[in-house]
This record gives C-alpha cells, structure tokens and sequence, in this order.
C-alpha cells in the first residue's frame, strides 16, 4: 500500500514541477504514471521551460510591433522603441 502511495506522489511532483516550468501538469503526470516516475521526473528536468506562458504568468505582455515580451507598465517597448504599447 505504501508503495503505491509513494508511486503516485512522485507522478504528482512530476506533474507540479512539469505545471511550475509551465508544461502539460496532466500530461507528464499521464507520462510517469504510465511509464514511472523516475523516467517523469528525468523528463520534467530535461524539458525547458514554456517561455511564453511564464512571460504572462509574471505581468508580461507581447509588443504588437516586434512581438517581444515586454512589462504591462512599460510605455515604451525597449526592443523596437515603439511608444504607447
């Protein structure tokens, strides 16, 4: 009982580290239950993170005109200068 406790608490910190790096939290759970947890985790460690969901996860916004992330505050983009972004 113990160890099927253990197996399915190491799926799930697959699955939050997965969900932390901005990943499919369900998909890598899906991955190490079905295959085991060591082989989830060496996944969610080798996988990089989402950058486009931790940009907007942090307050962070795309500039229309060169589509780098840039701060909700700015006013000014500092990749391509654009004023009132």
């Amino acid at each position: 009982m113990s160890t099927v406790l253990i197996y399915i608490l190491l799926c799930l910190l697959a699955a939050k580290i997965a969900s932390d790096k901005g990943r499919s939290g369900t998909g890598f759970f899906l991955l190490s239950f079905f295959l085991s947890p060591i082989v989830g985790l060496l996944a969610v460690c080798i996988a990089r993170t989402n950058e486009a969901k931790s940009m907007l996860a942090s307050g962070c916004k795309k500039c229309p005109d060169c589509a780098e992330y840039i701060k909700r505050e700015a006013k000014v983009c500092r990749h391509c200068g654009l004023i009132n972004v």
